[in-house]
């Protein structure tokens, strides 16, 4: 929240710091983000939300990612909540400067926090493949991120002391990071940052149990590239048309996500009574909504979200 990004800029003041530190999942790290440009610039967090709001360089900024799949480590912006929704406050030199990856360092992380931040990587990568803004070079960043969580998250969901695929699935966040931070994003973000910000669910669980809904939405947009994230899963497509493979790849995120002990619907991590009107608008507003590969009107989006309570 803007109050505790505030309040940890006012703590580290204090201590004349030459760098920052960042240490944890991605609210850990966009806190140290935020904190290292205010630590030049001063005020308020929220009065940098937006893109290239502030004057000075940052504080040198140096990170050590505990989960496997925010991505913070390599974006050039930190999310925030404000006024009960998730704000961007980015800029080029807000990166830092090294991340340091080691699966050694987090295994003891409990399955739970291992599937819901693994999920949120795969969905960086498959709303980052399918994006407007898409690249080749983004393109073989997602990719190869959707082979290696299609291949590792399991097993780290299984035992978080197999270092390999811990180390695996960090490669994957960081590597989807660097992709998504240049691509962008989509409507299943968009979703999860309006319903985060209103109900404080964990962002990877709710893009989970979004991202199947959203990409049985957006397949008809582009069925190649989601036939081609059914391929990077290692889905036999050979004999399949475009159509075929790319409701194959979906049923395949459907599993992953119910073998990994994702719930399935919003009503199952407290999300009830919801607002529709006023949660459709903002969704429709969010900043990745023009990213997406489909162009929704606010009723598509009121459906994806009833679908989902």
């Amino acid at each position: 929240s803007v109050a505790s990004v505030d309040d940890a800029y006012h703590q580290v003041k204090k201590e004349h710091a030459d760098i920052v530190l960042g240490i944890g999942g991605g609210s850990s790290i966009d806190t140290a983000k935020a904190v290292a440009m205010l630590l030049e610039n001063g005020g308020s967090i929220a009065d940098y939300i937006g893109r290239e709001k502030y004057q000075y360089t940052p504080k040198p900024l140096f990170i050590i990612p505990t989960t496997v799949g925010t991505g913070s480590e390599a974006t050039r912006a930190a999310i925030v909540e404000h006024e009960n929704t998730k704000k961007i406050v980015g800029g080029a030199s807000m990166a830092c400067r090294v991340a340091f990856l080691d699966g050694q360092l987090i295994n003891t992380l409990p399955s739970s926090i291992i599937a819901a931040t693994g999920m949120d990587a795969l969905t960086h990568a498959i709303e980052g493949y399918v994006s407007n803004n898409a690249t080749p070079i983004t393109d073989a960043l997602h990719l190869h991120t959707v082979k290696m969580i299609g291949e590792y998250l399991r097993p780290a969901v299984a035992n978080s002391e197999n270092i390999d695929a811990m180390q695996n699935m960090l490669i994957a966040s960081t590597t989807t990071g660097i992709g998504f931070t240049n691509s962008l994003l989509g409507m299943v973000h968009s979703i999860a940052h309006v319903l985060g910000g209103h109900f404080g669910a964990p962002h990877g669980v709710l893009n989970a149990i979004m991202l199947p809904p959203v990409m049985e939405y957006n397949w008809i947009a582009n069925p190649k590239r989601f036939a081609d994230i059914a391929n990077a899963f290692g889905i036999n497509t050979h004999h399949m048309s475009h159509q075929e493979a790319a409701l194959a790849g979906i049923n395949y995120v459907r599993q992953l996500s119910q073998d990994i002990g994702i719930p399935s619907k919003l009503s199952d991590v407290g999300i009830k009574d919801v607002d529709l009107d006023v949660v459709t608008d903002e969704v429709y507003e969010e900043g990745f909504i023009p990213c997406n590969p489909r162009k929704p009107t606010k009723e598509d989006i009121r459906k994806i979200i009833v679908s989902c309570l």
